[in-house]
């Protein structure tokens, strides 16, 4: 017997209802008058969910009027006894809907909102009930890869704040370091100005004594003329008292000759009788240098030291692919160019020196073209670039280093004169370290000449021939050798560190020094590229003759890791690979 007003439910005896989709949940007023019918839709306001007919209807009654209804793909997907409560950790209040709290979210949008929210602004999205997403996600792929990106990130934070620690006391290392060198520069400057004191002294006391000399020499020369004059007219006065007219006559006629040369030396003695005045004049150029902003030096970035990588397989994994190359014969070269030197200056500027056609030329890497050309008087051998925007470049024909300033056009600012043929040069705080040919030796000297430090051997005790140079942040040089096929690391004050050598390694000359102080070298007699570990215990190629080389000689590396190789025998093209 039915009862008024209710209807049978449906899903008793109804294989239909009871396989649906939702079968589970059902309509929670029906529920309470014992019929059970499948939730068709859920209200938001009343925490219920509602059959089809409760659905349609709901909206109906004024109390119910604005009731937030969700349908069946957007109600919860769980039902309790009684009304729904949201879950406890659901705590977050809807900072549009005052009251509501945020359980949904939208994926379209991805954003999180209130049942009001969802109604109003997301009805045709893909919305979730955040209980029925929550309970699967720790289990998800998405929140261990969370984990994982948070356990990464804490890790490498606190390797970072690691870092931050040594760069402290790097930054305290390096100000002692510049103070002392700035020290060591005023003590240098006062030995030189004590040295050009005592010089400038010398020739005063020269000048003066040359003018004291010559006042002496008239007055001793006046002093016997006088003497002389006196006799004479004592003679004369003799023979006068003596009335002896005839000898008075001889006397007078033999000494007219002698009178008149006595009156030639008269004027000539007055003529010479005067006094050079001398004043100090200070040099104006030295003045205005110590009187300029810069003073007696500046500070500059050398460079930029980086946190590298220093795991052990960064040796291994280093590889060089091909990229690119550079025409650098101008129109001007009568032969084809050999680049014993190259440098990288600034963005998209690189300097290289062609021994054959005697020159050093500026080339835009991104056009590819030569921007400026200076024509040397001779064959150059090496350069480095310098602070101030100069060049210092080798010629071993002249014993000789030449410094060209690049603002100017490469115009020559001033030479220095070295005890050898110099072969290579790198610049590095405020000093040169200078290798020679022949004898075969490198100089730590500074920008004036003056040798703090020289090494004639390598680290296995082979007498150095034709050896070339680099050296890294860490204020060590490395100094390679073409004769013994080794490598040798050194400090600044010439102690010799350790040495490296193989037998692939032939002929080598150029170097360039990676972040992580391993080393490139120019192996030339067997046309390939080495790479030499930090520690300088192991080696192995990167790029060989079937990757473009042909007697590499020159490295040049830029800020973005392309590598600039030039080559020693006759070849145009700069050729051009990405470190990485």
């Amino acid at each position: 017997m039915e009862v008024s007003g209710k209807k049978k439910d449906p899903t008793k005896g109804n294989s239909k209802y009871a396989a649906g989709v939702n079968a589970h949940i059902y309509c929670d007023p029906c529920n309470k008058d014992g019929i059970r019918l499948t939730a068709h839709g859920f209200c938001q306001d009343c925490m219920e969910h509602l059959c089809e007919s409760c659905y349609k209807t709901h909206r109906k009654p004024a109390p119910c009027r604005n009731h937030v209804l969700l349908d069946t793909s957007q109600m919860p997907k769980t039902q309790s006894s009684g009304h729904l409560q949201a879950p406890h950790d659901l705590t977050e209040q809807c900072q549009l809907h005052k009251g509501k709290l945020i359980e949904y979210i939208c994926h379209d949008h991805n954003t999180f909102g209130c049942s009001t929210c969802i109604t109003l602004n997301h009805r045709n999205c893909k919305i979730n009930y955040i209980p029925d997403v929550s309970k699967k996600y720790r289990t998800s792929d998405e929140y261990r890869e969370l984990l994982r990106s948070l356990a990464a990130l804490q890790k490498q934070f606190k390797t970072l704040i690691e870092n931050t620690k040594a760069n402290k006391k790097k930054i305290l290392k390096n100000k002692y370091l510049v103070k002392d060198e700035i020290k060591k520069f005023r003590q240098e400057i006062n030995i030189m100005f004590d040295k050009l004191e005592a010089s400038l002294q010398k020739n005063a006391d020269d000048i003066f004594a040359k003018e004291s000399a010559r006042m002496e020499s008239l007055a001793s020369s006046s002093v016997k003329l006088k003497k002389d004059i006196e006799q004479l007219q004592n003679d004369i006065s003799k023979l006068e008292m003596a009335n002896q007219c005839n000898a008075l006559y001889i006397l007078s006629k033999e000494n007219k000759e002698i009178i008149q040369s006595y009156t030639s030396a008269e004027k000539q003695t007055h003529k010479d009788n005067y006094v050079h005045s001398f004043v100090f004049t200070p040099n104006v150029n030295l003045k205005e240098i110590l009187g300029s902003k810069a003073g007696i030096g500046e500070l500059h970035k050398s460079d930029i030291v980086r946190n590298v990588k220093t795991d052990a397989d960064y040796f291994e994994t280093l590889h060089v692919t091909y990229s690119d190359e550079i025409d650098v014969k101008s129109l001007s070269d009568k032969r084809d160019c050999c680049i014993p030197g190259a440098v990288f200056i600034a963005k998209h500027r690189i300097a290289v020196l062609d021994s054959t056609n005697r020159a050093l030329k500026i080339v835009d890497t991104k056009t590819k073209k030569i921007t400026c050309e200076k024509k040397l008087s001779e064959s150059p051998d090496n350069l480095d670039s310098l602070p101030n925007d100069l060049f210092a470049v080798t010629f071993s024909c002249k014993e000789m280093i030449t410094f060209l300033s690049i603002p100017n056009g490469l115009s020559e600012v001033r030479s220095l004169k070295v005890d050898g043929k110099c072969k290579d040069l790198v610049y590095h705080d405020n000093k040169i370290i200078v290798t020679f040919e022949w004898p075969g030796k490198v100089q730590i000297m500074n920008l004036y000449g003056h040798v703090y430090h020289s090494v004639e051997r390598d680290f296995y005790g082979n007498e150095l021939k034709c050896p070339c140079v680099a050296v890294d942040v860490e204020k060590n040089f490395y100094i390679s050798d073409w004769n013994a096929w080794t490598v040798t690391r050194m400090n600044l004050d010439g102690e010799v560190l350790n040495g490296f050598k193989d037998e692939r390694l032939v002929k080598p000359c150029e170097m360039v020094v990676l972040d992580d102080r391993s080393i490139l070298v120019c192996s030339s007699g067997n046309h390939i590229i080495f790479l030499i570990s930090e520690n300088l215990e192991k080696g192995r190629v990167l790029l060989e003759k079937k990757d473009g080389l042909l007697c590499p000689w020159s490295l040049a590396l830029d800020k973005v890791n392309k590598l600039y190789v030039g080559s020693g025998g006759a070849c145009n093209l700069l050729k051009v690979y990405d470190l990485k």
